[in-house]
């Protein structure tokens, strides 16, 4: 698949949360033909015993690892399709010469055990540019976190082989990292602890964002419904029927199986018109659906997602006519929410809540387990979900007064100095 990437794609006028990577207008493309680990990799792999790591810095040899990479993916707790290398190959090809893919693949033997994702992005504020090693996820999916069975040993063996390398960016940032709970379990912080056990001293844990998500797993729509408040119920009784006497109502759903050819376009182009149509077509945010930014990359990622089995494309039709949408992945029973909204038009009868219930009772009768809704605006999703998820990022600063020092006074700064004074007055 050729990158989608015209003049025009303005990838740093991104609008993201403070102290996410910018995105760069790049193009890229490579040939993605090998089918093991090239010998040139093997000055960048590191021995352990019997584990060994191998650092992968260009696309095509990350092709080399992709059957590996989905073969560990089925053994990940809570995969979903952010984790996918379909995911990371589209997002290297648009996000810009100036990140640069750092994976690290975990051998016992010839056995690859885990991998751990990375890569150094721009970081730009005031004092200058910096480079931070983090998670390529860049606020599109909700959590990220290594490739394997064992996600803290993964994080252990990659981040212990980092600290002997020679240092090419200025701080490490793991972000959008779920601690599932352990905060309110009293267990101990699990990806503090191996930061802290390799050598990563001063860490920062901040959370970033909160998250709705909705356990699908071993229920019907019946017992799903007999957990929300009896108002909510009877919200979604009055919807269906306020939207039944406007006509037909019927839900659409394009979730194609791996090998698909027909991206269907038409479906796609539809989702732009209503993304349009609702508060996304004023919004300053240029990571909307149809943003002309952001628009050549969501395409070339669909197309890819479409290939790979992935997309989970909805409609809400009535008489024949869209009028709400609900655009977002699937891998392995996760279902992540990109994008959703619904002509203005019709807002009262509430077709927006049409489509999300018809949605979840789908995915009941598919097998799903999880319905992730992303990060933050929860006031639309509380009454929705099961369970409300943070999202965390632990900070380390190299503790010699470089440029991550600096970086660090900064954030030191504008975190207990500003804010304070902001409180005071």
């Amino acid at each position: 698949m050729q990158p989608v990437t015209p003049s025009n794609f303005d990838a740093s006028s991104f609008i993201s949360p403070p102290g996410s990577p910018v995105l760069l207008p790049a193009e890229k493309s490579s040939s993605l033909t090998d089918n093991t680990i090239p010998v040139s990799q093997q000055k960048n792999a590191a021995a352990k015993g019997s584990v060994r790591v191998v650092e992968i810095r260009s696309l095509s040899d990350l092709q080399s690892i992709r059957q590996a990479w989905l073969n560990l993916l089925e053994q990940t707790p809570g995969a979903d399709f952010f984790q996918t290398p379909y995911w990371l190959e589209t997002y290297m090809q648009h996000v810009g010469d100036d990140t640069e893919l750092k994976v690290l693949v975990i051998y016992e033997g010839a056995q690859a055990t885990g991998i751990l994702p990375l890569v150094i992005a721009p970081y730009q504020c005031s004092l200058g540019r910096f480079r931070v090693l983090t998670y390529p996820l860049d606020w599109w999916g909700t959590f990220f976190g290594p490739v394997g069975a064992n996600p803290d040993e993964i994080l252990r063996t990659g981040l212990d082989w980092i600290q002997q390398q020679p240092r090419d960016w200025d701080f490490l940032e793991l972000r959008f990292v779920n601690d599932f709970g352990v905060a309110d379990s009293g267990e101990s912080d699990r990806t503090l602890d191996v930061l802290q056990q390799v050598g990563f001293g001063s860490i920062v844990k901040e959370p970033m964002f909160h998250c709705a998500r909705i356990d699908l797993s071993n229920v019907t729509w019946d017992e799903y419904l007999a957990g929300r408040r009896k108002s909510w119920k009877t919200n979604i009784r009055r919807t269906e029927n306020k939207s039944r006497k406007l006509g037909e109502v019927e839900h659409i759903r394009f979730r194609p199986e791996a090998g698909e050819q027909d991206p269907r376009w038409d479906w796609y182009e539809e989702c732009c018109r209503l993304s349009r149509l609702s508060w996304q077509g004023k919004s300053d945010n240029t990571q909307t659906f149809a943003h002309p930014n952001v628009d050549p990359f969501l395409r070339a990622l669909h197309q890819r997602a479409v290939s790979e089995g992935c997309v989970d494309m909805n409609l809400l039709m009535i008489d024949g006519k869209a009028v709400a949408y609900h655009y977002g992945y699937h891998f392995n029973g996760y279902f992540s929410s990109l994008r959703l909204g619904f002509d203005p038009e019709f807002s009262k009868p509430g077709v927006g809540t049409v489509l999300t219930s018809r949605m979840i009772q789908d995915c009941i009768q598919r097998g799903d387990h999880t319905f992730d809704f992303l990060p933050d605006c929860l006031k639309a999703k509380l009454a929705w979900q099961t369970s409300v998820d943070v999202g965390y990022r632990y900070t380390h600063f190299p503790s010699s007064l470089s440029r991550g020092g600096l970086l660090k006074l900064k954030r030191w700064f504008d975190r207990d100095v500003r804010k304070k004074t902001i409180v005071a007055t």
